[in-house]
């Protein structure tokens, strides 16, 4: 059997084997925003695509990254809404990478050790955050075209540097993280001619990917607004953002320990190491700094004398990987991930084959295959323990508390979670321990306030809505909130901090719409209707604003503009069904009896008793239409469907009987 395909098929079944329980798993973090709820994701427009950022509505976050939103918009039309055609893509996309890592090692270690190589990068569990995590895609697009790019380089033909190319700047749209490519090129080119002066004669190659580079990163420029973040990261973030630089430049080499220790020992693994869980350090005299000096001395050593050896370059890949995304040179938008060591494990996928050749040029093949078993076993069991924390946001965070005890994002995100699943007495604890460690925390305060919002305690959920806007007085959600519980208590206050949020956010649709109901509700129906019809410009499948605005039309006696604002909605939005159910109403009380049944039909669909109720109007539709077979079939299917025993169903059996379909 041929190599490639070998180390593709036992890639396939390893690494399948191992992941086979994450597909499973649902949405969890930040896939809500990003993927479930992101309207470009559910609309599949391409122009919108390219014209947004990666984070819906959040430029401020200076990610760009269209290549990656385009395949959740495929992923999306393919496979349907739900989370497991999502995980099964990426399962698919990270087999097929670390596939790419046997095909771009085996040059440097032989095909026994490439194979070794992409066991360990498709079995490691730090992989498991950006396998898991329907986000990490980002990583997986970038790395696997990344090392197509670099394939097709080797190559050396006309045909595969054009190829190459059109692949590193497709990588660069999945995340910027492929910048570092050019780099890897450069340095496996003068440690394969075994002299740096080599490179002189090779520039002409580099160019395009530098021409590349630099025209994404003026693309990027002109869409984010700069080259790197366009605002600094708020502390809860990434605290790094926020002290003198040689603050951060300490900080920084002291994590790197860390990203090692990981690597070595991926016990405790975590979705966020934000504030204050890896705490920022202001001098060197602190254990991890000079533990990061020594490791950076240690590797600079080793390349100084192994630099064009498979463990020499394999330490350098890491290295140029993982260096750009440390804060060390500059800030990103966090301060730790385990998802940023995606691409930097081709290097540790490189140096283990390498240890692999190395031992069993020494012991021989069956001592190497022992070995190599006995880890596979232990980072396979390893990583099969840590899908299963994915399940839910519930079962990430309450892990992420135990491993990530001093982020307060954590304790934020447990709240929440727990408060989703109705737990909310200790979503309050959770809260208050995320305000322990960051009493400054807007978004704890805030959510703090929904719950209280949700459990009718109108007055303590206004007080955590204001200390959130002490925190933050731009926080926009906090100014939403405070408005709507300031309306429902018939507070006209409420308009002035609606009115706030989305001149501060004007791209929140909750935030119009909610600006509409409150005007509506007191009497400013004109400004009402502009508000709604912001918000569907926004995004013209939401729902309650196009149900909001068709009642201003019917108020004003516009029948012509409420239907057509109903029928506008659910040709875009089938799942639209207290719209389609208002539109049938309507319809029939028009006497527009045909086109009534048509919008009751299309609210059937709907789980709750709306859709039972729609079946309901359609056979009593049919009914006086004269139609009885199939009002016969809607009756029964209503039958089936309410499970009550009340006026409804009694009427619907007195039909039936009347009908003959009893």
């Amino acid at each position: 059997m041929f190599p490639a395909l070998r180390a593709a098929l036992l890639i396939l079944v390893a690494g399948g084997a191992v992941y086979a329980n994450s597909v499973g798993n649902g949405f969890t973090f930040d896939d809500h925003a990003i993927v479930e709820q992101n309207p470009v994701v559910h609309t599949f427009d391409v122009a919108a695509i390219w014209s947004s950022p990666y984070w819906p509505g959040g430029w401020k976050y200076g990610l760009y990254r269209p290549i990656t939103l385009t395949s959740f918009a495929l992923n999306r039309a393919i496979t349907g809404p739900g989370p497991a055609g999502f995980h099964a893509v990426n399962l698919t996309f990270h087999l097929l990478v670390a596939w790419m890592v046997f095909v771009v090692s085996r040059t440097w270690v032989g095909d026994r050790g490439a194979m070794v190589g992409a066991l360990v990068f498709a079995l490691h569990p730090i992989q498991t955050e950006a396998v898991n995590g329907i986000v990490g895609r980002a990583e997986l697009l970038a790395t696997g075209l990344s090392l197509l790019s670099w394939f097709l380089y080797r190559k050396a033909t006309p045909s595969a540097r054009v190829g190459s190319v059109v692949a590193f700047a497709t990588a660069l749209m999945a995340k910027e993280s492929a910048l570092v490519l050019p780099a890897i090129l450069i340095v496996e080119d003068a440690a394969r001619a075994h002299a740096i002066r080599a490179l002189f004669h090779r520039w002409r190659g580099y160019v395009p990917y530098l021409v590349v580079g630099t025209a994404f990163l003026g693309f990027r420029a002109t869409v984010v607004g700069s080259v790197g973040l366009p605002e600094p990261p708020r502390l809860v973030d990434n605290p790094l953002g926020l002290v003198p630089d040689g603050s951060r430049v300490l900080s920084a080499v002291a994590q790197l320990p860390r990203y090692v220790l990981l690597v070595i020992a991926p016990v405790h693994l975590s979705p966020d190491y934000t504030y204050n869980q890896i705490p920022t350090i202001s001098g060197p005299l602190n254990l991890w700094f000079v533990t990061g000096v020594l490791l950076l001395f240690g590797c600079a050593l080793l390349l100084r004398f192994r630099w064009n050896r498979p463990e020499g370059f394999a330490v350098a890949i890491f290295w140029m990987a993982l260096l750009p995304l440390s804060n060390l040179f500059f800030v990103v938008g966090t301060n730790f991930g385990e998802r940023l060591l995606y691409l930097p494990m081709v290097g540790v996928g490189l140096l283990f084959g390498r240890g692999y050749t190395m031992l069993e040029n020494r012991l021989g093949f069956r001592y190497g295959l022992a070995a190599v078993v006995a880890i596979g076993i232990a980072m396979g069991a390893r990583t099969v323990y840590r899908n299963f924390d994915w399940r839910s946001d519930l079962t990430l965070f309450a892990a992420a508390s135990r491993s990530s005890s001093e982020s307060a994002k954590v304790h934020l995100n447990l709240g929440n979670a727990l408060s989703d699943a109705g737990q909310e007495a200790d979503a309050f604890k959770s809260y208050a321990n995320a305000l322990a460690i960051y009493p400054d925390y807007a978004d704890a305060h805030y959510n703090r306030g929904v719950v209280l919002q949700g459990q009718g305690r109108l007055a303590e959920a206004r007080e955590a809505y204001s200390l959130a806007l002490a925190s933050d007085p731009g926080h926009a959600r906090s100014l939403i909130n405070r408005g709507i519980v300031a309306v429902r208590v018939g507070d006209r206050s409420g308009i002035d901090d609606l009115q706030l949020a989305v001149e501060i956010e004007a791209g929140r649709v909750d935030g119009w719409h909610n600006y509409g109901v409150a005007l509506n509700r007191f009497g400013r129906q004109n400004e009402a209707r502009a508000a709604f019809a912001r918000a569907l410009a926004i995004d013209p499948t939401y729902e309650d604003a196009a149900i909001g605005l068709a009642g201003i039309y019917r108020t004003a006696g516009q029948t012509d503009s409420m239907i057509v604002t109903y029928r506008r909605l659910v040709a875009r939005a089938p799942a639209a069904y207290q719209a389609a159910f208002n539109l049938g109403v309507e319809l029939e009380r028009m006497g527009r009896i045909c086109e009534a049944v048509e919008a009751f039909r299309q609210a059937t669909p709907d789980p709750s008793d709306r859709g039972a109720m729609a079946l309901y109007q359609v056979a009593q539709l049919l009914d006086r239409g004269g139609r009885r077979r199939e009002a016969a079939r809607a009756y029964g299917d209503f039958l089936k469907r309410w499970g009550k025993s009340d006026h409804y169903e009694r009427s619907a059996r007195r039909a039936m009987d009347r009908l003959g379909g009893g």
